[in-house]
């Protein structure tokens, strides 16, 4: 089944532009809305029916952010913006993707795979007016050991910045903490990362793109990649138009 999903943008050059572009690969765009109030009265009648919505950050009265919070909690959203700066708060409000306008085909595509992963999750109440959440619990996988003085800890995959290679020993970065895994090749640990957002940027790192809050190209055709600690970490030549693609810039 295809993709039934929702734009609300105010734009209308860039609303049809993007329903174009969906279309084109096979999505159904079920509503084109260009404010969220608009939208809030139409998910009413349909949230049963939506696989995701592509957000615009920037619109007059309810900005997509505040939207968002507004939305129930497993429904996936997608920002659509020309503003780079918002993509920390959008991957901290768990987004799903956040796109560069113009929005490219090739990008696009990316944002609908991750869709078509999270087709089928069941909605859950509205984030701000919704029952209590039940208590978390830990899968299988989602954790892994460090070494820790005698012993080990269990730090999260999800709250890993990058993992970092040095001397056959894979270092993982937390909160500006580095911690000793057990692993002594990134190859070992690429499995255990499909759909944590994770890229290789160079032979000896892999980043997670959800961190990442700018970037600056260099001469040598490589680039700097700021992180939302403030660290600026390298990203190979080889390795600079796949992190681009991934960020949604050219």
């Amino acid at each position: 089944m295809p993709l039934r999903v929702a734009v609300v943008d105010d734009e209308p050059m860039g609303r049809s532009r993007l329903v174009r572009l969906m279309k084109e690969q096979g999505c159904e765009v079920v509503a084109e809305l260009e404010n969220g109030p608009d939208f809030l009265a139409w998910l009413g009648l349909e949230r049963d029916s939506l696989d995701g919505v592509f957000l615009d950050v920037e619109m007059p009265g309810v900005n997509g952010l505040e939207l968002m919070a507004e939305l129930p909690a497993m429904l996936p959203v997608v920002f659509v913006t020309a503003h780079p700066g918002h993509a920390v708060q959008a991957f901290e409000s768990e987004a799903v993707d956040y796109l560069m306008k113009p929005v490219r085909a090739t990008r696009l595509e990316i944002a609908l795979a991750r869709l078509t992963r999270r087709k089928g999750e069941p909605l859950i109440q509205d984030r701000k007016k919704g029952a209590p959440p039940a208590p978390e619990r830990t899968q299988p996988g989602t954790r892994f050991p460090v070494r820790a003085g005698k012993g080990q800890l269990l730090i999260e995959f999800r709250k890993v910045t990058r993992f970092e290679v040095k001397g056959e020993i894979v270092w993982a970065w937390v909160e500006g903490e580095c911690y000793r895994t057990y692993w002594t090749a990134l190859t070992q640990l690429e499995p255990k990362l499909t759909g944590l957002g994770f890229i290789r940027i160079q032979r000896s790192m892999l980043l997670r793109m959800s961190t990442v809050i700018g970037m600056r190209s260099l001469p040598s055709g490589r680039c700097m990649a700021r992180l939302s600690d403030g660290v600026e970490v390298e990203v190979s030549r080889q390795q600079t138009p796949s992190f681009k693609r991934a960020l949604g810039v050219c």
